[in-house]
């Protein structure tokens, strides 16, 4: 799903995951539940990277979501 995880700077997301969707939009949320990154219409065949550079360390969750299908994780910057 997500690599490398933890990170430093960036991560990489496979959208493959989401193999049955065309597109998805992805939202980031800190450990307040505040929205730190959000995209609309990513391709699934693709690859997307956020620039976590200037977030703070912690824990941050992940939600992919499509028409049909949601996805949700964790993710960790150092």
């Amino acid at each position: 799903m997500a690599w490398p995880n933890p990170s430093n700077n960036s991560f990489n997301f496979d959208l493959r995951i989401m193999n049955s969707e065309k597109e998805v939009s992805m939202k980031i949320f800190d450990m307040a539940g505040k929205i730190v990154y959000k995209v609309s219409d990513i391709d699934t065949k693709n690859n997307h990277v956020w620039d976590a550079s200037r977030m703070s360390t912690g824990f941050y969750f992940v939600s992919l979501e499509g028409n049909k299908t949601t996805k949700r994780f964790k993710i960790i910057k150092k």
